[in-house]
């Protein structure tokens, strides 16, 4: 099982993303807590850095920037964490809002272009994968969905696309809620687009997450995974659920503590059945090991 860390965002408000700016080596130092706990994936600071967010604290014009300075820094600190074809990987993290609290419902225009800039902005640091989140609203997930493609084209290369479906406060700014079946919904319209793997992050419910997670496994055959931020709870009960198990292509972290406990708990035997998801490191496209498709993957 490989174990996914993203930059702890703590509880004292702010703007986290500032910090790719102002104090790049404490983002640099995060990262490589997390990989010295076990992580072999890392999540730019990025989750809130969306244009439209970043309005908040009067730094819209500084998003391409806060975007590009947050994947070199993860870029670097993989390449001085292992070898190529033995480094560690780099997810952009891209989360797109639908709706701010002094900005109203955004159009499908403006999630596009915020989806673009944030994705050009990464790919061109160097990311290695593109982690889109987005609601349950279809129309959200198909417009985001399209920015990511746009800025991949606008920054000349593309990357393998892993989705995960918000569901309450799982996006900043998010005002409304989806159900249940909206969310296995949008996440099964993600598959149909191209994603690569697929989540389902309801992060204020347990239960819920690990049942949508169920539900989404018995509906798509497809690769799945687990964001940072999410409870550890829910990791665990992936990792345990022998429907889920074996299909997990990462699972997140957002602190250290959570990595190291992560990565003893889906050592084998404990769940023998998980398997990591394998990048060919030329084009980045996933594939399950020919173990895990038969489930005797160890």
């Amino acid at each position: 099982m490989t174990i996914a860390g993203g930059v702890h965002r703590g509880d004292g408000g702010g703007c986290a993303e500032l910090l790719n700016i102002t104090h790049p080596k404490q983002v640099a130092a995060q990262h490589e807590r997390l990989l010295r706990s076990g992580a072999r994936l890392i999540f730019t600071n990025t989750s809130g850095a969306a244009p439209q967010i970043l309005d908040r604290y009067r730094m819209h014009d500084e998003a391409f920037a806060v975007s590009y300075l947050a994947a070199e820094i993860a870029c670097r600190v993989a390449r001085d964490a292992g070898e190529k074809g033995d480094r560690p990987l780099v997810i952009g993290d891209i989360r797109v809002p639908w709706h701010m609290p002094a900005h109203g419902y955004l159009t499908g225009a403006e999630i596009e272009e915020s989806a673009a800039s944030m994705t050009a902005a990464q790919i061109t640091g160097g990311v290695d994968l593109i982690h889109l989140q987005a609601t349950g609203f279809p129309g959200h997930m198909a417009a985001a969905f399209a920015g990511v493609r746009a800025g991949m084209g606008e920054a000349g290369r593309g990357v393998s696309i892993v989705v995960s479906v918000a569901g309450g406060a799982g996006v900043p700014g998010e005002g409304e809620v989806s159900s249940a079946h909206d969310l296995v919904a949008a996440a099964v319209l993600a598959h149909g687009l191209g994603a690569a793997a697929l989540s389902i992050d309801t992060r204020e419910d347990d239960e819920e997450n690990s049942r949508c997670l169920s539900a989404l496994a018995a509906s798509v055959d497809a690769l799945l995974f687990v964001t940072p931020g999410a409870s550890e709870r829910v990791a665990q009960r992936c990792l345990s659920n022998p429907a889920i198990g074996p299909r997990l292509a990462f699972v997140g972290a957002d602190t250290p503590a959570q990595a190291w406990r992560l990565s003893r708990f889906a050592a084998p035997p404990h769940v023998g059945y998980s398997c990591p998801i394998a990048f060919n490191q030329n084009d980045l496209l996933p594939s399950i090991p020919p173990a895990a498709r038969s489930g005797n993957a160890r």
